[in-house]
């Protein structure tokens, strides 16, 4: 969730001010950036239970793409061979350590693994997604113990 807004928090004896990234909503502590002109120059977490008020000063769009360049990892140009060649190989190893991955039949290029978690494209630890933490983490274990060689393995 972004709150693109400039915000001043109030404590009991300190007042902060930036742009909000985001509010957690069950603790509600919040996530601040301080800008100089376009340039960040800190990040700030108010815990939220030592939140007294909040007032919105500004509201500008032209801060949630500096705040998206921010946080959002950096996107690579990978050819569809090359991706095509990743997600083989991922399978392969999936398989070979007895994991049933599956092809997802709607040309997103994700793979599923047991129902329970999917890997996008580019098929690395961080584009695993699971509710099941324990899969999730066995999974992404395996993803890093991929070997370069694997094709050289049959």
């Amino acid at each position: 969730m972004y709150i693109n807004e400039l915000k001043f928090i109030r404590l009991i004896k300190k007042c902060h001010s930036g742009w909000v990234k985001t509010i957690d909503p069950v603790s509600e502590n919040i996530v601040l950036v301080h800008f100089e002109g376009d340039i960040p120059v800190s990040l700030t977490m108010v815990m939220g239970h030592t939140v007294e008020s909040i007032n919105i000063v500004n509201d500008q769009p032209i801060f949630k793409a500096m705040l998206d360049k921010l946080f959002l990892p950096k996107t690579m140009e990978v050819s569809t061979e090359e991706l095509l060649r990743q997600k083989m190989k991922l399978k392969t190893w999936l398989n070979k350590n007895r994991i049933p991955v599956e092809d997802t039949n709607n040309n997103s290029g994700n793979l599923t693994v047991a129902n329970a978690l999917v890997i996008k494209p580019p098929y690395g630890v961080d584009q695993c997604f699971s509710n099941n933490e324990i899969i999730l983490g066995k999974i992404q274990g395996l993803i890093k113990a991929l070997p370069n060689d694997l094709e050289e393995w049959d």
